[in-house]
């Protein structure tokens, strides 16, 4: 397969798994505002570890993304095989994907619970939404 069409499959590929990732962080914020009403505030054993959970899972997500824009197209380890060029980005961006969907899972339990789990929910939208995949992680 020619390598500009292997990037452009695995840059598509990522663009899904990106769509699929915002969509259900959207869902969540839906879910939390359509099917529970928020009652007051009920602090519990376990929402100060949500919050910290979501906190450092954002966190996480964005010190993976700083990791990404560091990483340079010759930096990787050269490969014999065309088929992996690239692989290094799209796991790292699936990963922190899905640790910016945590912080919406984790205020989505919260709102459940009865707390204010909006925010989490939000800050992990946006993240998954200013950091969509970029076509020139996956050249070089």
């Amino acid at each position: 397969m020619d390598t500009s069409q292997n990037i452009e499959r695995k840059f598509k590929g990522a663009q899904i798994i990106w769509l699929a990732l915002a969509l259900a962080t959207v869902s969540y914020l839906v879910m939390a505002f359509l099917a529970f009403k928020q009652t007051s505030i009920q602090l519990t054993k376990v929402t100060n570890p949500l919050v910290m959970t979501g906190f450092f899972g954002a966190v996480a997500g964005g010190l993976i993304f700083r990791k990404i824009h560091q990483l340079k197209p010759g930096s990787q380890p050269p490969s014999t095989d065309e088929e992996t060029k690239g692989d290094k980005p799209i796991t790292l961006m699936i990963v922190a994907w899905v640790l910016f969907e945590l912080s919406s899972v984790m205020g989505l339990i919260i709102h459940i619970q009865g707390g204010k789990g909006w925010p989490l929910m939000a800050m992990g939208l946006a993240l998954i939404l200013i950091h969509p995949p970029k076509r020139k992680f996956f050249e070089g």
